[in-house]
């Protein structure tokens, strides 16, 4: 299992959702999807979970059963709304 991890800052991270990009080399960024902090977790594709603790401001991606495809680089982001 791999776990990125995404700290927020700037911001009360309870009000905004945060969303999950994956840009593998020479493509452009694709949206996985998204959480709401404080939620209890969500998952993807079967292997991706998404997760938060909203006490240290910080956003969780975990990738179960890791295979070659999966080497990209992975964004957090604020949702604008």
């Amino acid at each position: 299992m791999v776990i990125v991890s995404c700290n927020a800052s700037g911001y009360d991270f309870t009000n905004y959702r945060i969303d999950w990009l994956r840009q593998i080399p020479r493509n452009q960024p694709v949206y996985k999807g998204y959480i709401n902090p404080g939620s209890r977790g969500k998952s993807f594709e079967g292997r991706f979970n998404m997760w938060t603790n909203s006490s240290i401001s910080m956003a969780y991606l975990d990738i179960s059963g890791v295979q070659l495809e999966d080497a990209a680089v992975y964004y957090c982001a604020r949702d604008p709304q």
